[in-house]
């Protein structure tokens, strides 16, 4: 067996770069949604509630889970396929049934797959770089 050419793994700096930008829209959003209604009711302390159920949401539930599953992840790329090994799940797609892959968001590369279906990267330090890499490399290959 070959040592892969590249190995990715989930960055927690992107992790918390993408949880912050999250939460500062839904803050941004709800006290947008809910500035006519505390106008309306001229009390002003409901601009208060839906910040505070956001931040306690983010920062207790879905976010630290979502890390938790997500944190020991990793994608080789090998001369001939992508391979993933996460928990108790390992994938190995073949580089040839790779039609696309794109960074989405500035954290994700999307893989769309000849099937139709598509795998999802999270997390990663330089998205639209792994993107590259990978289709170069599929590009390369020898067939």
């Amino acid at each position: 067996m070959t040592a892969p050419l590249a190995v990715w793994r989930p960055t927690r700096a992107v992790f918390i770069r993408r949880t912050v930008m999250l939460t500062a829209i839904s803050l941004l959003l709800l006290t947008l949604i809910l500035l006519p209604f505390a106008y309306a009711v001229e009390n002003w302390l409901v601009l208060l509630i839906g910040p505070v159920f956001v931040l306690l949401y983010a920062s207790a539930f879905e976010d630290p889970s979502r890390w938790r599953s997500l944190r020991h992840d990793k994608w080789e790329l090998e001369h001939d396929r992508l391979t993933y090994v996460g928990g108790e799940t390992q994938l190995s797609i073949p580089l040839a049934d790779i039609t696309d892959a794109r960074a989405r968001f500035g954290w994700h590369v999307v893989l769309k797959l000849k099937s139709g279906m598509r795998a999802e990267m999270q997390f990663m330090r330089h998205p639209r770089l792994v993107a590259t890499q990978i289709l170069s490399t599929r590009n390369s290959m020898v067939i």
